[in-house]
């Protein structure tokens, strides 16, 4: 049973390695988004989507990285209930289902939207007439 456990919480830790790593490439790949494509800077107007149907390959792997990023967090979440079986009250229970929660979201939100934007931005530009 020790084992069980410890090899679940090394899987956990290497996930959260692993999440980190991923957020610096996060945080590259934002930086190398054209600012057509950034939908905080100016919305979601014209120009993100002629510029997304122009070139979406960062736009893409951005969005990609932040769903293997939510699933690797499932794995931290869940390793940190783990390590704290002998503390588990209604906080810490909250805590890992408000997590999980999110980090749901956020897959499913980022992997929408990844699939969804360049496909959507294909079919802007290629429409008769945009007046």
């Amino acid at each position: 049973m020790e084992t069980k456990q410890a090899r679940r919480l090394q899987f956990g830790g290497i996930c959260s390695i692993a999440v980190g790593i991923l957020y610096i490439l996060v945080g590259a790949t934002h930086l190398l988004l054209p600012r057509g494509q950034l939908r905080g800077a100016s919305g979601v107007d014209s120009q993100f989507f002629e510029s997304l149907a122009n070139n979406s390959m960062v736009f893409i792997l951005h969005y990609w990285i932040v769903v293997i990023l939510s699933i690797l967090s499932v794995a931290v979440i869940l390793s940190l209930f783990e390590l704290l079986q002998d503390h588990r009250s209604g906080p810490v229970s909250w805590g890992v289902v408000i997590g999980l929660f999110a980090a749901g979201l956020s897959l499913l939100d980022f992997a929408y939207v990844g699939v969804k934007a360049p496909q959507l931005a294909k079919l802007f530009v290629s429409a008769p007439s945009r007046n």
